[in-house]
């Protein structure tokens, strides 16, 4: 049996909603913060909602479609995620035994996963290239530094996982792109009918 013993509890105040936390954030009044909060979260949650839509597109169309993908980038992208995975819950507290049998439960589940998600790529990369879909530079800097993999004001690359190469983050930051853009203008195409 394991004991432990309780050092201190600690609790977090919030600092009030009032012009001063307004001026240490670069506003001047309590009700201009409160705007910017809420104009925050309407813009978080819409992006939330559009990658929803993006991602169940995506399974639908690869579910609808199936044509055979190479076991060879199968085995390669399902020991990527296994490998992620299996660090996550290492760090976690358990028996050895606990996290083999999670990786046992979680590996068919992934490797399926993984055939979806390879399979919407080749779609989407045909796709972009008979539609002439591209993306520029500054798109894949803008989304280097929202996925925080570069720190605008050094330049420098910052939390690419140790299993990724620069190259792999780009074609990771790139591929991600063109599947939101083809999935964007399949899901404009819908909405007007087209």
């Amino acid at each position: 049996m394991l004991f432990r013993s309780v050092k201190g509890i600690n609790v977090s105040s919030l600092p009030p909603l009032d012009d001063e936390l307004a001026k240490k954030v670069g506003l001047q009044t309590a009700a201009e913060l409160h705007d910017r909060i809420a104009s925050d979260l309407e813009r978080t949650h819409a992006e939330v909602a559009r990658e929803k839509t993006r991602h169940n597109l995506e399974r639908a169309i690869a579910r609808t479609y199936t044509f055979e993908i190479p076991n060879s980038i199968i085995a390669a992208e399902t020991n990527k995620a296994l490998t992620r995975k299996a660090e996550q819950l290492t760090g976690h507290s358990r028996g050895e035994k606990s996290l083999a049998e999670e990786m046992s439960a979680y590996e068919e589940e992934v490797k399926n996963e993984v055939e979806e998600s390879c399979r919407w790529h080749f779609i989407a990369q045909k796709f972009a290239s008979k539609h002439n879909i591209e993306v520029d530079r500054q798109e894949v800097i803008s989304e280097l530094v929202k996925r925080r993999y570069l720190n605008p004001e050094t330049g420098r690359a910052e939390s690419a996982r140790q299993d990724e190469t620069p190259n792999d983050v780009l074609i990771t930051v790139y591929n991600h792109l063109i599947s939101d853009k083809v999935a964007d203008l399949l899901l404009a195409q819908k909405k007007s009918g087209q």
